[in-house]
């Protein structure tokens, strides 16, 4: 762990807390790990607070007003103020991000199928050696008042987050590398300055946490990657603005 900036996720099982303002820089965020065996239940209130539930791997069902929906990888439910009850269909890896929120009553459902399909949600950004897809899951389609959230896919040996842009002054950021497989690894830059550079080798399951500055990464030649972002307005309601960050000066075209 290098101050609090860096970890790894060890799927223990049932819930287990990774990273939060106890533990880091962050001030809002609070990431945990899910893990669950067939037929197993989770479920929590969340009160006073939002919360983002992102399906890694395995398929479960999750209660909902309009009755029970199954839940594949990449699959993500925001909840606010309300309860969230999950049953692992098979051996079940998932993401949970919370921070607090005024919201209540809230559970939204948004599939990975319907996502990119739609142009709102879905679109390939950069060109030449920094070419990724990113499904925005929790944005403009959902009223929450702190969480941002969605998948972005690396292509093999490219650049991500590039040109270099941040957002500390509005809000804070975690990225989960999800999908990395061995030998393969990326890196990960942090920096408000050169000078002042934080350079982390992320593989599979790793989390790398974002409270300001600079953030492009790089997979390895030959190597896809994909990481899980997650991001809390600082000001619920007025900071949460996807899109609301700044280019590096050096990089505008």
């Amino acid at each position: 762990m290098d101050n609090g900036r860096f970890f790894h996720i060890d799927w223990a099982p049932r819930l287990k807390k990774v990273v939060s303002p106890e533990n880091s820089p962050l001030e809002y965020l609070t990431v945990f790990s899910l893990k669950l065996s067939k037929g197993e239940l989770f479920e929590r209130e969340f009160t006073d607070e939002e919360a983002g539930f992102y399906v890694i791997e395995g398929t479960c069902e999750v209660e909902s007003p309009q009755g029970n929906v199954i839940l594949k990888p990449h699959d993500t439910v925001f909840v606010g103020g309300t309860k969230l009850r999950i049953r692992a269909l098979d051996d079940l890896k998932a993401i949970i991000s919370t921070a607090p929120s005024p919201v209540k009553d809230v559970l939204e459902i948004v599939k990975i199928d319907d996502a990119v399909k739609d142009p709102k949600l879905f679109r390939t950004a950069g060109g030449e050696n920094f070419t990724r897809d990113v499904v925005t899951m929790i944005g403009d389609n959902i009223e929450g008042a702190r969480l941002l959230a969605g998948y972005t896919w690396v292509r093999k040996g490219n650049w991500s987050s590039w040109p270099p842009h941040e957002h500390g002054d509005l809000m804070e950021e975690v990225y989960i590398f999800y999908y990395l497989p061995p030998p393969g690894y990326g890196i990960q830059l942090v920096y408000e300055s050169l000078e002042d550079l934080k350079m982390f080798l992320v593989r599979q399951d790793d989390l790398v946490v974002i409270d300001r500055g600079y953030h492009p990464n790089v997979a390895a030649p030959g190597f896809e990657m994909k990481y899980l972002w997650v991001i809390s307005a600082r000001r619920a309601f007025k900071d949460r603005i996807y899109g609301a960050w700044k280019v590096h000066p050096d990089f505008k075209s």
